[in-house]
């Protein structure tokens, strides 16, 4: 199955960016997004009771071979937590991505948005 693909929004400025005007609301197709490794994502709950798990999916073997381990953050209800950034070894796909998996069964109940923050010059 595709993964949606999430647009990474840069944030360069003290002007901010919009967290809710850049989300994606989740599919069953779960997501994934570009990770250089200063992307982070924000994560919101819609569901007015219940906790949604989102889980960032592992991909990588660290220095001594042992496997890295999915990281699931579990978003309380109206919640919006930010996660990241990622470590590429641990967490990039051969495409340089990380990938997403979203609470099955309520993946609608979740809003995704990825940021990267970019220095100021």
């Amino acid at each position: 199955m595709a993964r949606v693909a999430l647009t990474v929004n840069s944030v360069a400025s003290v002007a901010g960016v919009d967290l809710t005007g850049n989300e994606t609301q989740g599919t069953a197709d779960d997501m994934e997004f570009l990770n250089t490794g200063n992307e982070f994502i924000s994560v919101r709950n819609a569901d007015a009771t219940a906790a949604r798990d989102i889980t960032v999916v592992a991909n990588g073997t660290g220095r001594f071979g042992e496997d890295y381990s999915d990281e699931v953050v579990s978003v309380t209800a109206t919640e919006t937590v930010i996660i990241g950034p990622f470590p590429r070894a641990a967490f990039n796909t051969s495409e340089s991505k990380v990938e997403l998996d979203l609470d099955d069964g309520n993946e609608a109940d979740l809003y995704v948005a990825a940021f990267k923050f970019s220095p100021a010059s």
